[in-house]
Formats: structure tokens, C-alpha cells, sequence
């Protein structure tokens, strides 16, 4: 098969993984035709073309001779906030001292015109409530019987999901029952919060899950679709993809990119520039459930550390809080840790809304 690449092309993969954070976006207009006239992915094809062997699903073709087009885009300026450099994750990410009133952002453009955001603190009066008596430890997904055999990532895997996706849903799963640390970083709806900063590192293509593992020794893998990473999970953090549960298994179904918790209007438009808030909890806990809807609709990244029955963190968040409770959140922005879900929501309403 014979495709014409352009320069620009040529240097992209080098000047991404250099810099970190790429200062272009790439979005592909070009399609060659194969002998039976359909339409096939450009991206993919030049993939096939860098790395051969991985992606086997375009067959070679002598007809293919169009040349592929690329669109290059400088990034808006609010898109260089987003934490793409792995060297960030040694403090969880953030660049700036949101207690500071000073270093507050300053945006000039859309709906948040010459709006200068106010810094990030505590409500005035805040005090945390008194952790009340906690629902059943054991609802919801548990971890694997072997599960503090496995291997554990150094770091966070980073995962952008939505809320309403059946295939987001079975990768959470996955993640509590691997007893694994994520990063989630919200995409309201499919179509807000770090939807576009997904599309950088996809070259723009939007395909949810897409999970990043920073915390791999060699290869970082960037992976999208729910089969690909729960067999990536299981091989590499689990007993093996031959293992993964029937539940994890076959299609789902999804309410499509309108479904789900959608972006508030009010939502704080620097929320890639935030560091990641920690949540104790796990997929189906009855009580995490509307704190995660919560800072989904206000699109703030969080940690989840999984605690379902059978994990460590257990005895951790016991030592850490004086009660084992869930949801229980820390927020690194303003130095608040609480206990309670209609609290923890109300917090996060006064404390990340303009």
C-alpha cells in the first residue's frame, strides 16, 4: 500500500512525546477508497503504516494512492491547563496555588468574558459533618477473591469516561474488582468537561472508555474501548484475561452522548487546571454514587480509591478517618475531608461553581 504522508505528519509523534503537553491538535479529513468503495479511517491506516502488526483490520490494497490530508490546529488557550505531563503526577497535578487570589485565571473569551474566576477556598463557616451510622460495607462490586496477589500501577491509571456509558460502567467495574487506583476525568454527557483534551491524545477521534497508564514500567499504553481495556486490565493487574468475569463480557447498553449527568452552566470553567479530588468508595455503592454524578455534572477530575469488600484501603481509610464510611472525600484544593454524600454535594456546589 502506498499513502503519501505530509511533513507535518512526519514530526507530529516525536514533537508530542517531547513536550508532554502537544501544542497542536490533529484532526484527519482524508479517506482512501478500497476496491469496493468504502470509506475506511485514516488514522488508523497510518497507524497500521508505524506500527505494523497492531492493527490488522485495514487490508493492503495496490489501489490506495491518495495522499492523506492533515489539518493541523493550534490549541485554544484554555486547553494547555489540561495535565497530560506524567511528571505532574507526582503531586496529584496542578499548577497553581488556588488558595492565591492572585493567580486566579483570567479568561477573555465566550460566555466567562473578562471574567476573573475567585480562588478556590473552603465555604465561609465550614465544618465538617459528623459521620453518621454507615448503609451495608457490602454493596455493590467486590474485589477478586486473589485480589493482594496482583500487581498495582505506580500511579493512578487515568481514565475519561461518562456516566451513562454501559461500556464506561463494565471498565469501572473492572477497576473495583482489580482493587486498582483511577484518575477519572469527566466527560459530561460524552461531549464536555475533558472531552477535548481526550480528542488531543486521540488525534480526534472521541471513543469512550479511554483510559491512559502512567503507571506502567515501560510503555505507557493509551487504550480506548471497553474490551481492549478490561483484557489490558486483567492481563496486567489481574489473573489473566482468560479470567475476566461473564459480567464484564458482551455488549451493554448506553444512553448514548446525551445520556447521563450533563455539565452545569454554572460550573468553573478552569476545571482541568484543579487538582484531582480523592473519593474513598467503589462502582455501586449506593451512597457513592450521586457524589460521583456530582462532580461529573461539574466536571472535576477525582481519584477513586477503591475500597470495596475485600480491599486494603479499608483498614487505610479506618486509620486515616477514625471510621471506615463511604463516600469520604479529601480535596487537596482546599484541604477539606469529610464524610457524608448530601454534604459532600453541597460542599462541592458552593466550593467549584461561578
Amino acid at each position: 500500500m502506498c499513502i503519501a504522508i505530509s511533513s507535518a505528519f512526519k514530526s507530529l509523534p516525536f514533537q508530542r512525546s517531547l513536550n508532554g503537553v502537544s501544542k497542536t491538535v490533529v484532526y484527519w479529513t482524508g479517506y482512501f477508497n478500497n476496491p469496493d468503495k468504502e470509506k475506511r479511517e485514516v488514522g488508523r491506516i497510518v497507524k497500521n503504516i508505524i506500527f505494523p502488526g497492531i492493527y490488522t483490520d485495514y487490508a493492503d490494497t495496490k489501489e490506495a494512492k491518495k495522499v492523506v490530508k492533515v489539518v493541523v490546529k493550534e490549541e485554544k488557550k484554555k486547553d494547555a491547563f489540561v495535565r497530560n505531563d506524567p511528571a505532574e503526577f507526582k503531586n496529584w497535578g496542578g499548577t497553581y496555588n488556588m488558595v492565591d487570589a492572585k493567580t486566579a485565571p483570567v479568561y477573555g473569551s465566550g460566555v466567562i468574558q473578562d471574567l476573573k474566576l475567585r480562588p478556590i477556598t473552603r465555604p465561609q463557616g465550614f465544618v465538617a459533618p459528623v459521620p453518621k451510622k454507615a448503609a451495608s460495607a457490602n454493596q455493590g462490586i467486590a474485589c477478586l477473591p486473589d485480589v493482594s496477589t496482583f500487581p498495582k500501577p505506580s500511579r493512578p491509571i487515568i481514565m475519561y469516561e461518562y456516566e451513562a456509558s454501559a461500556d464506561c460502567r463494565k471498565v469501572r467495574e473492572a477497576i473495583t474488582m482489580l482493587d486498582l487506583p483511577v484518575e477519572y476525568r469527566p466527560c459530561p454527557g460524552g461531549s464536555a468537561g475533558f472531552v477535548d483534551n481526550m480528542k488531543t491524545l486521540t488525534l480526534g477521534k472521541q471513543e469512550f472508555p479511554f483510559i491512559i497508564d502512567n503507571g506502567a514500567r515501560m510503555i505507557k499504553p493509551q487504550l480506548g474501548g471497553a474490551k481492549t481495556i478490561i483484557s489490558y486490565l486483567f492481563d496486567s493487574y489481574g489473573p489473566g484475561a482468560d479470567k475476566i468475569p461473564s459480567s464484564l463480557k458482551g455488549g451493554g447498553i448506553s444512553f448514548g452522548s446525551g445520556g447521563g449527568p450533563k455539565i452545569r452552566k454554572d460550573a468553573r470553567p478552569d476545571f482541568a487546571k484543579l487538582k484531582p479530588i480523592v473519593l474513598y468508595g467503589w462502582e455501586g455503592a449506593p451512597y457513592v454514587k450521586p457524589v460521583r454524578e456530582a462532580l461529573t455534572a461539574l466536571a472535576l477530575a477525582h481519584v477513586m480509591v477503591n475500597c470495596a469488600q475485600g480491599s486494603s484501603n479499608r483498614s487505610k481509610l479506618q486509620s486515616k478517618a477514625g471510621t471506615f464510611q463511604v463516600p469520604y472525600i479529601e480535596d487537596p484544593n482546599t484541604g477539606v475531608a469529610m464524610f457524608e454524600s448530601v454534604e459532600i454535594i453541597k460542599y462541592l456546589e458552593q466550593t467549584y461553581t461561578i
